[in-house]
């Protein structure tokens, strides 16, 4: 968070356009919704718009960003005219586009981002996408790669104690602590399998 913040905020770079890349659970998707929440990152952009790719159609991605922006589309038969009505309005803003799950199998390309209003000479913009594979980073021409890497064995223990046992004030009872660390062990480090885990301990 503090190097995408960082980066952010440095209005003099050059680098518009940044990949979060890591194993899926590892904490992707909540590290760009901090990044939508925070407020320092608010004040440097007019609009935050955060769309979730995934396996989703342009069309349907056309239509999330319209709805951030609170703006109607023609109809879907009229792709040119959706995509220009997309440009015209993101034209010369200052605006912070999220990303969120890009597959390198679905092969999407620097060049789809002009089909949700993003024109590439326009210098206002900077971009976060997050993606387990870093050939998608590639294929998007990103400047600039982050791993986000799973937790230390020690940091994901304390996650799961503090999750599965919450109501002792995350104190685990002597006669389980053994097992209970080989559950957290087989988590791999990994935030969302730890917290699905512990909560169902």
């Amino acid at each position: 968070m503090e190097l995408v913040e960082k980066w952010l905020a440095d209005k003099d770079s050059n680098i518009r356009f940044v990949g979060l890349h890591g194993m899926g659970g590892v904490g992707k998707t909540l590290l760009l919704d901090t990044i939508n929440d925070n407020p320092n990152v608010k004040k440097s952009f007019e609009l935050i718009i955060k769309v979730t790719v995934s396996k989703n159609h342009i069309l349907d991605l056309q239509d999330c960003v319209a709805d951030r922006l609170s703006l109607k589309l023609p109809d879907r038969s009229n792709f040119e005219g959706r995509t220009e009505r997309l440009r015209s309005y993101l034209k010369n803003k200052k605006f912070l586009l999220l990303l969120d799950d890009i597959w390198a199998d679905d092969m999407w390309t620097s060049e789809e981002l002009q089909n949700l209003g993003v024109s590439v000479n326009d210098p206002g913009f900077k971009i976060v996408l997050t993606t387990r594979d870093i050939e998608a980073c590639a294929m998007m021409n990103v400047q600039e790669t982050i791993k986000v890497e799973s937790l230390l064995e020690d940091e994901g223990w304390q996650l799961f104690r503090s999750r599965a046992f919450q109501n002792r004030n995350g104190n685990v009872p002597h006669e389980i602590e053994e097992v209970a660390r080989q559950i957290a062990k087989e988590c791999k480090g990994l935030p969302l399998a730890i917290i699905v885990v512990a909560a169902a301990m």
